[in-house]
């Protein structure tokens, strides 16, 4: 007798416990007959329909958006770390937060990494996210002088004399100058020579010759880019080894001396002649007076 076992269509099925009445189709044999399966074609899930489920999510493959990622009806089965839902997320491959659409602020300063030129520095919206460390309206990056408030047309240097020169590239801060000579004031030619004179064997300048000294000290400051040489000079009583070492001690005292009233000393040359150079004889006290000397010049 024939059972039927030749039609497709009707035959026993037991699946998860249930009997199914003979005479209803299961195309994808998943326990879910055709009439009721949403997917008949594809082996699937009872509570959903007959649908797949490949990531467990309860969601269907075909109204998961993220088939292969476990995920929440929310996000229509996609995993969302930020909180913000992918098609409203302007950085959605990236955790971030919802009040900057989802895209991440690694400094916290409300600027967002993607447009923040300084993203590890917390800084301000009209500095595209970088700081101005001495609040003077220029972003510490482009700041030649960030630690220092200045003007925006120094590069955010300070110009301490006024001359136009900032401060990092003036050679003379304190003093107004000009640019061709690195903002020190213009040199101008002018031929220097003070002289000032010692008692015998003394390496102390006469007290008459002390305000010509004065006098050096305020040229010097009105020269600012004017060198000298400090001369040293003896008569020639005594050996020369002596007046060599006495003159050198004279060119030292008058260096000192400007060293010590604010003449830096790379302005100075100090050198020393002994008795080799007398300005006068040595055979009357008026010439040996003058020869006891330290001659304070320019150098051309």
């Amino acid at each position: 007798m024939d059972t039927g076992k030749e039609n497709n269509d009707h035959y026993n099925y037991v699946s998860a416990g249930l009997q199914i009445k003979i005479g209803v189709k299961d195309s994808d044999d998943d326990g879910v007959i055709d009439k009721d399966d949403l997917c008949p074609s594809v082996p699937g899930r009872a509570k959903l329909a007959g649908c797949p489920d490949k990531d467990n999510d309860g969601i269907a493959d075909k109204e998961d958006a993220c088939p292969d990622v476990y995920g929440s009806p929310e996000y229509k089965g996609c995993l969302d770390t930020d909180g913000v839902i992918d098609s409203l997320d302007a950085c959605p491959n990236s955790a971030g937060k919802p009040d900057l659409n989802g895209c991440p602020d690694k400094d916290i300063d409300g600027i967002t990494d993607k447009e923040d030129k300084c993203p590890d520095a917390a800084g301000l919206k009209e500095h595209a996210g970088c700081p101005d460390r001495d609040s003077d309206g220029i972003a510490a990056k482009d700041d030649v002088c960030p630690d220092v408030k200045s003007l925006d047309k120094m590069h955010g240097c300070p110009d301490s004399d006024n001359d136009g020169i900032a401060d990092n590239e003036d050679k003379c801060p304190d003093v107004a100058g000009i640019g061709s000579n690195s903002g020190c004031p213009e040199v101008i030619n002018f031929e220097f020579s003070k002289t000032v004179c010692f008692g015998s064997a003394k390496s102390v300048v006469l007290t008459e010759f002390t305000s010509i000294l004065d006098e050096t000290i305020a040229i010097l400051n009105d020269h600012v880019d004017a060198k000298v040489s400090v001369e040293g000079y003896t008569d020639s009583l005594e050996s020369d080894e002596y007046n060599m070492k006495l003159s050198e001690k004279r060119a030292g005292f008058v260096y000192d001396n400007l060293v010590k009233k604010g003449i830096p000393k790379e302005r100075l040359v100090k050198t020393f002649y002994g008795k080799t150079k007398p300005v006068d004889d040595n055979i009357t006290a008026e010439g040996r007076a003058k020869n006891r000397r330290v001659e304070i010049k320019s150098i051309k």
